[in-house]
């Protein structure tokens, strides 16, 4: 794994991740996780344009007004803001003690996103994309089919450095690229 897109980029390819499981979860009609997914999205979006990546002319705020909004229609006082993220990872990571707890609502589940689907393509390229910001080279490290191939693995991966690095951890994404190329 490069570093020449640099560990500054982090927040915007975890955005990226939960912008993959945000599709994987509606492929799967399920809506609570997806809905997880998508909060958490734009609180990495909200930080990395906070810290000056991604586009100029984004205004850090719009993220997390779209963040706590997703709080909300979650059930999550959207003043909790951190903790609700932790929360949200926790659901995605298969703990959704947390959100329960906070919200008084029971994680529900959708049906499994497997199989061909024409939506699998937008989730893989979204991994894809994740990963070009932090492999130098990425043209020969990642390839499309097998990360389609690999769909099912990297899902529950994603969910779990996700967790981690909300958690105030340094999550290995190694195990993650080792399931994009042959």
């Amino acid at each position: 794994m490069g570093s020449d897109y640099g560990w500054s980029q982090l927040n915007g390819v975890y955005a990226m991740l939960c912008s993959a499981m945000w599709a994987w979860y509606r492929l799967g009609h399920d809506v609570m996780r997806a809905k997880a997914a998508r909060a958490l999205k734009d609180v990495y979006g909200y930080e990395l344009h906070l810290n000056g990546g991604g586009c100029p002319w984004r205004l850090p705020g719009v993220d997390m007004d779209r963040a706590k909004a997703m709080m909300a229609a979650l059930g999550l006082d959207p003043a909790r803001f951190d903790g609700n993220a932790v929360a949200l990872a926790r659901l995605l990571d298969g703990e959704p003690d947390d959100y329960a707890r906070l919200s008084g609502r029971a994680a529900g589940g959708g049906r499994p996103a497997t199989g061909p689907d024409a939506g699998r393509s937008g989730v893989v390229e979204q991994f894809h994309n994740a990963f070009r910001r932090i492999t130098s080279d990425w043209d020969a490290m990642l390839d499309r089919r097998v990360m389609d191939r690999n769909l099912e693995a990297m899902i529950p991966l994603a969910a779990h450095a996700v967790r981690v690095e909300r958690e105030g951890g340094s999550p290995d994404l190694g195990p993650l690229l080792a399931l994009c190329h042959d």
